[in-house]
């Protein structure tokens, strides 16, 4: 029989049959990529470990077969010797013969021959193998066939010498001839992306696989291997990477509670069937437009409200918020048209700003920088430092230009300029200019309204100065207050209380919180300072009312304006404080110039059950000094009283 003398390497190189081996050894482009090198990296990558095992015995059967077939050339000459096999490229260790259970069992003169040792990562082997003692000749070896066992690797070709190829060409390799789907025959040529390797041993497409999914599901509760006669089943796990966790849950949910109800899937990962409510046909969105009626039936079927997270939503396009006064397809033309930046009306063809006065003053104080995404910034204008890009395309931490402003709850962050707290959450800058400018709500002195809605720390702007300003004035006013509020503890002797000391107590080591909840204090409309004005009884308060802000005067002030006044030997009329003309108690108003309420008897008047008209005879009685809330011996009620200074209780005892 005739053979070439010569073979051609993948890398175009002419080597002569008898240097094959040394040639293997230290080609690169074999090593790297070659057809034979490049499937094998595929494989490792697509397959599974029992298709990885049988590919590695057909390799080492076919590198036997050239062993021994070079040996029987070169016995005539030279008594043969072993020759140690070269490391082949594919780095996985070697099946143990017992492993195999008998399969793929060589001849016995095979056995001899072969040196079985792990097969090691390829090096190249620079030093000549070492001589061992001569064998005796080997007979021309018979081609042996594969193990009936081990079936043949799918779009592969047995090792075979090829024609001088073309200059600048190189042979065509297995992997060109390209893999097919055991179900339809596509062939999909190196595309082992668009296959899917099972462990029966079949290669199907991916698209089979997944547009069959949601047929198999309602028919079997599984998914088996499509092609014909094959009765693997498909484990839950390689089903949800095929066809996304998410869908297969949606699956899951509607196979569970039936096709005729909606699920809603929230973005923090609960999904939850949706109850359609009754259509309100007269709805109208933010702007006051009346939904449409298709508008109104969407809202009130797909429409929902997370319980685990409070995000409103659409069940059907999973769209958040949800989009008022659309329908999905609606929503999404709307998405794609140019529209306004700040109120989000589609623009007129050929316009680029909106008409309505409010969008030009938005316009005049928002950033006018681009950032490095190619997107306008979303900032105020002057800022040291811009905030994060709000784009769908950017956005990043949760925060996107669809998402709600934490203070007004009516417009996406989009819709208008914004800050970045130092917490790093971001409000619209309208908002939060307009909720300092407020500042607490009723007369007693809060601070809710300067903290961040999300976390609840002091609401800095570190990048704008304007509110940065603001707010570290409100911040040196809690310090004062807070400051009074643990000094007036210890004077009444309450720093002791057992909700401070006792350990697990809501105020545990923490009197400054403990004397803002308790105590109240007031801004006095003359001087602007706070001031006392007893304990808060949330029973008494009635801070959503409206009230007369120069009514709110301090004891200084009011002890300025009334001539004949106990005034402190030390601290003069800064700490003067007065009782409650119509209770035991301290005052917290001084209305009409003249008279003290605390905060019951303040409320009680306004209510219209007028105290201010009884007799002395009707108010309530001291109980004495002993038992009184003030500690100390004052004049009937009905008449004014000043306490004397707080600070050292200097009290009056000539009435």
């Amino acid at each position: 029989m005739s053979q070439p003398a010569a073979l051609y390497c993948y890398c175009g190189t002419r080597v002569p049959f008898t240097n094959i081996t040394e040639h293997l050894i230290h080609c690169t482009v074999r090593t790297d990529s070659s057809p034979l090198a490049t499937l094998s990296r595929r494989l490792k990558e697509n397959s599974t470990l029992e298709q990885l095992k049988l590919y590695l015995q057909e390799l080492q059967a076919e590198f036997n077969i050239v062993q021994s077939y070079i040996q029987t050339k070169e016995a005539p000459a030279k008594p043969a010797v072993a020759v140690r096999p070269a490391p082949l490229p594919v780095p996985l260790p070697v099946l143990d013969r017992q492993e195999q259970g008998g399969r793929g069992r060589l001849r016995e003169e095979e056995k001899k021959a072969e040196v079985v040792r792990p097969v090691e990562p390829f090096r190249p082997v620079l030093e000549p193998p070492k001589p061992i003692e001569p064998m005796r000749p080997i007979e021309p070896m018979r081609p042996i066939e594969p193990p009936k066992s081990i079936e043949p690797l799918r779009g592969t070709d047995q090792l075979r010498p090829v024609e001088a190829p073309q200059r600048g060409r190189r042979s065509p390799s297995p992997v060109d001839a390209g893999i097919k789907c055991g179900a339809c025959g596509k062939s999909w040529g190196d595309a082992f992306s668009e296959v899917q390797f099972l462990d029966c041993n079949h290669i199907v497409c991916k698209e089979h696989l997944v547009g069959s999914f949601e047929e198999e599901y309602r028919r079997n509760q599984q998914m088996k291997c499509p092609v014909r006669s094959c009765s693997f089943v498909l484990s839950v796990g390689e089903v949800k990477e095929l066809v996304g966790e998410q869908r297969f849950d949606d699956l899951m949910m509607k196979l569970l509670v039936g096709d005729g109800e909606v699920i809603g899937s929230c973005t923090c990962g609960l999904s939850i069937t949706v109850e359609s409510a009754r259509v309100d046909y007269n709805q109208k969105d933010q702007s006051g437009v009346k939904f449409s009626r298709e508008a109104a039936e969407h809202f009130a079927k797909y429409r929902f409200r997370c319980p685990k997270c409070a995000t409103i939503s659409c069940a059907k396009c999973q769209e958040a918020p949800y989009h008022e006064g659309q329908t999905c397809e609606q929503f999404q033309v709307f998405k794609a048209a140019k529209k306004c930046r700040f109120c989000g009306d589609k623009l007129p063809n050929g316009k680029d700003l909106c008409i309505k006065p409010e969008c030009g003053e938005r316009l005049g104080r928002v950033c006018k920088k681009q950032l490095r995404c190619g997107h306008s910034c979303y900032g105020v204008t002057g800022e040291a430092l811009c905030p994060p890009c709000l784009h769908e395309t950017c956005a990043r931490d949760g925060h996107n230009e669809f998402e709600y402003c934490t203070i007004c709850y009516t417009e996406g962050l989009g819709n208008a300029p914004i800050v970045q707290l130092s917490c790093g959450h971001l409000l619209h800058y309208h908002c939060v200019a307009t909720t300092l400018a407020n500042r607490w709500v009723g007369p007693r002195v809060t601070f809710t309204f300067a903290t961040c809605p999300q976390c609840k720390e002091w609401a800095f702007t570190p990048n704008n100065r304007e509110l940065l300003t603001k707010m570290q004035a409100f911040k040196a006013l809690y310090d004062e207050i807070v400051d009074k509020g643990v000094k007036r503890l210890k004077f009444e002797g309450e720093d002791r209380d057992p909700r401070i000391v006792t350990e697990g107590a809501a105020y545990y080591n923490n009197p400054q919180k403990f004397a803002m909840d308790r105590l109240c204090y007031y801004e006095c409309f003359k001087c602007h300072k706070p001031y006392f004005g007893g304990k808060k009884d949330c029973a008494q308060q009635d801070a959503g009312k409206k009230y007369d802000p120069s009514e709110l005067v301090c004891p200084a002030c009011v002890a300025e304006s009334m001539p004949g006044t106990a005034n402190c030997q030390k601290h003069g009329t800064e700490f003067i404080e007065f009782k409650c003309k119509f209770c035991c108690d301290h005052a917290a108003w001084f209305c009409w110039g003249n008279t003290h309420f605390c905060e019951k008897c303040h409320t009680r008047q306004n209510a219209g059950d007028y105290v201010s008209r009884l007799a002395k005879d009707k108010l309530p009685r001291c109980p004495g000094p002993r038992n009184c809330p003030l500690k100390m011996q004052h004049p009937p009620n009905g008449e004014e009283f000043a306490i004397g200074c707080s600070m050292c209780r200097n009290v009056i005892s000539d009435f």
